[in-house]
């Protein structure tokens, strides 16, 4: 079994990497679109550092006029935020630094919001743009349509179990293609090493706590053959996926959840 805590140290690790990066650079004009959840003053906490908030740019501009439409997370201090909401769709002016995140994404840490009534013509005609569908008919996979809300193209496995790629364009899609099939050619294996690591870490949980004291205990097999795969999920980094299985009440309405590594193997097994 992967060692969990090892995974998420090396997570807090390159967001500490990152923060160190940006600390060296100067704050620049950074101009966007929100994406349709807009801004609010919401915190949380990445360790034992000061309280951060996050929100997505559907469209934006940085140091220059080139409009980038690959979504940009932007990330400040809860006390430097928004103190009221701004609404999904408007334009901003932030003063911010932009660099590529240990992971490989492009990520922006803001200092100050200058203008959440930004006026820039160019970068409103994207709006509509952030607004339409989007939809894509794989041939192996079937149809995806994107969760602007989310993030993510939602399909379906076999009409039965659920399908989601995190990506909000057609390219990034494509370029997850790669670990959706390495995990669907082998899925089989992948359910049987989920599960096995869900009996590792849950079963005496459910015999000892949740059991019902009219139910039987359950032995590794049973507890297996009750775990139903439910969904499955490719995240961006290209090398993360985890899947969901329906527990059929044995934790009550909770679902078991297996965020696995193509690297690493099933990481951990939570409800």
């Amino acid at each position: 079994m992967y060692d969990s805590e090892d995974f998420f140290a090396k997570l807090e690790r390159e967001d500490q990497e990152f923060l160190a990066l940006i600390s060296t650079m100067e704050d620049n004009d950074l101009y966007g679109v929100l994406d349709l959840n807009g801004a609010a003053g919401n915190g949380f906490r990445n360790g034992t550092g000061p309280e951060r908030t996050r929100f997505k740019l559907g469209a934006w501009k940085y140091g220059d006029d080139r409009i980038h439409t690959d979504e940009l997370y932007v990330e400040m201090l809860l006390k430097d935020g928004p103190a009221t909401p701004i609404y999904p769709y408007r334009l901003v002016h932030l003063r911010a630094c932009v660099a590529q995140h240990p992971r490989g994404e492009l990520q922006a840490w803001a200092s100050e919001i200058v203008n959440a009534e930004h006026v820039d013509e160019e970068l409103r005609a994207f709006i509509r743009v952030l607004k339409e569908p989007i939809e894509i008919n794989d041939p192996q996979l079937g149809q995806f349509k994107l969760n602007r809300s989310v993030g993510w193209f939602e399909g379906a496995l076999n009409r039965q179990v659920e399908l989601s790629v995190q990506a909000n364009s057609v390219t990034a899609f494509s370029a997850l293609l790669p670990t959706t099939n390495l995990v669907l050619d082998n899925l089989k294996q992948w359910i049987e090493r989920a599960k096995a690591l869900a009996v590792e870490e849950l079963l005496d949980t459910y015999n000892a706590g949740w059991r019902e004291e009219c139910a039987p205990f359950l032995n590794e097999d049973q507890f297996k053959d009750v775990l139903q795969l439910s969904s499955i999920s490719i995240n961006k980094c290209g090398d993360l996926f985890q899947f969901v299985f329906d527990a059929q009440g044995l934790f009550t309405d909770h679902s078991i959840c297996v965020p696995c590594s193509l690297k690493e193997g099933c990481i951990e097994a939570k409800i």
